[in-house]
């Protein structure tokens, strides 16, 4: 039988699903962005992406406010026991979800993360190569420290 407070965390939880469905779908169209370069819209998916975000950490906020509310601690335990104070089961299926989600968000934005330093990296090389420039060698001296060597190389040798 649902409670009061079961309703409660019940709508929290499906706002959230609702904002990381949403943020997990930006994250998706962010990688198709990075990969084919189209760097001219990131700007809008990153600012939709910082308010969905916003979302999700005031909605943790209200979680945590919940757990102060009934005495709980505001950690992953405290969580799963004021769930299972509002006794109903689909409050545990619809948390699981929402945990996946953000696994999968996190593993997305990593995700992007990667795509993005590898173009800036890509970016790097090729403004060196029109420079004149060597990439940096990274070589270690006979007394194991680090030392990055440069060399130049001309237009033609580019």
């Amino acid at each position: 039988m649902a409670t009061p407070l079961s309703f409660q965390i019940m709508s929290l939880i499906q706002a959230e699903l609702k904002d990381a469905g949403q943020l997990l779908g930006l994250l998706q169209q962010e990688a198709g962005m990075l990969a084919q370069r189209k760097l001219d819209q990131l700007g809008q998916i990153i600012e939709q992406k910082s308010q969905l975000l916003v979302a999700l950490e005031q909605a943790g906020g209200k979680r945590k406010a919940l757990l102060d509310a009934n005495q709980l601690p505001p950690n992953d335990v405290g969580w799963r026991n004021l769930m299972a104070k509002g006794r109903d089961q689909a409050l545990m299926q619809n948390w699981a979800k929402l945990e996946k989600l953000i696994k999968q968000c996190k593993a997305a934005n990593e995700t992007n993360g990667k795509l993005l330093n590898r173009s800036q990296r890509s970016l790097s090389q090729l403004t060196q190569l029109l420079k004149g420039q060597k990439p940096a060698e990274n070589l270690y001296t006979a007394k194991g420290t680090y030392k990055a060597q440069r060399a130049a190389l001309t237009y033609t040798q580019a």
